[in-house]
């Protein structure tokens, strides 16, 4: 039986229990039935249902107003009876959904969007709202269940595919996350937020030269936004230190650089490092500075001006500075340098 004629069949069987007589009840089955058994669209069940959509709608629309009020159990309580009179409706699913999430409900609101998705699998939000909820949660295994489903739907979603590829990074599947992004690039060449990630793992996988065309690609999109291409910058500039290209490696790192990140100790010692390998001292003292300002037991920063002072002819260190400094010229390379 098909699911119009099953819902069909569901809506005479619910008369059935009313406290209609029994012959009128038998004579309005009888009028809407035809010889194979499925309801026709006689224009008592074409108002009937016009009926329930309408009084779902009035429900739905009351229990945003509840919600607003903050009365999120009436809410709920109207949204239930609203997916009762109208199962179809999609959005009334994830309206629930949604009310059980923002009231701090959020196993009912992940099985409410499950429940949504098996009903409705073309409603492709759906997974990407079940997905979203479970990553925010830190349940990145779990995610990938509602993001494969929504996928096989629909394999030219990118939005699940980008969060499938995340999931992937954060579960430490390099290789699945870098096909993950691959194939948004597939299917939208310049989609630069994909290049960066992909970029990313070929930086991790310690593969330079292909992950500096990845990012050169990401710069030239003129739509690219400020937090983007700054991260794409100091992506490059962590390339060409891999590279030992020094003098790139500076001027990226600076274009890289945010106002946020002079309280990322690590980036500033990378970029300290950067200018001490391409011989510009003062600055990489200046940087090393403003780590210690922070750390003063910054380890790698207080090595760093050790080896500086050994570098300067002017330096008024005491003789014992210097031979420790000599001892001690071993560098530590920030991460992946």
């Amino acid at each position: 039986m098909t699911s119009s004629r099953r819902r069909s069949t569901d809506t005479i069987r619910t008369l059935l229990r009313c406290d209609l007589g029994e012959g009128v009840v038998a004579r309005m089955f009888i009028s809407c039935v035809v010889l194979q058994g499925s309801v026709c669209g006689c224009s008592w069940m074409s108002s009937f249902s016009h009926r329930q959509v309408m009084e779902s709608r009035s429900l739905a629309q009351q229990a945003r107003s509840a919600e607003q009020s903050g009365n999120h159990r009436q809410a709920e309580h109207m949204l239930l009876e609203a997916i009762q009179k109208n199962p179809d409706d999609g959005d009334l699913r994830l309206q629930l959904a949604k009310s059980y999430l923002s009231n701090g409900e959020k196993e009912l609101g992940i099985a409410a969007l499950q429940s949504a998705a098996e009903d409705l699998p073309e409603n492709h939000h759906i997974y990407k709202l079940w997905a979203q909820t479970l990553i925010d949660d830190g349940r990145y295994d779990e995610a990938l269940v509602p993001l494969q489903l929504g996928l096989n739907q629909d394999p030219t979603f990118i939005e699940l595919w980008m969060l499938k590829g995340s999931c992937e990074v954060q579960t430490e599947r390099y290789q699945q996350a870098f096909d993950s992004y691959q194939r948004v690039v597939q299917i939208a060449p310049d989609h630069s937020s994909a290049r960066l990630r992909m970029a990313q793992i070929q930086i991790q996988w310690g593969r330079p030269s292909l992950a500096a065309p990845l990012l050169r690609a990401a710069l030239q999109d003129s739509n690219l936004s400020d937090d983007r291409r700054s991260e794409a910058w100091w992506l490059l500039g962590v390339v060409y230190g891999q590279e030992k290209r020094w003098h790139d490696a500076v001027l990226a790192l600076k274009k890289g650089l945010q106002d946020a990140d002079e309280t990322n100790l690590e980036k500033t010692y990378r970029l300290a490092y950067a200018e001490f390998q391409a011989g510009d001292y003062d600055a990489a003292g200046r940087e090393a500075d403003k780590v210690l300002a922070s750390d003063p037991d910054h380890q790698s920063a207080k090595l760093l001006k050790q080896v500086l002072l050994m570098n300067d002819p002017d330096s008024t260190a005491s003789e014992d500075t210097i031979i420790q400094a000599t001892f001690s010229s071993d560098l530590v390379p920030p991460h992946g340098w």
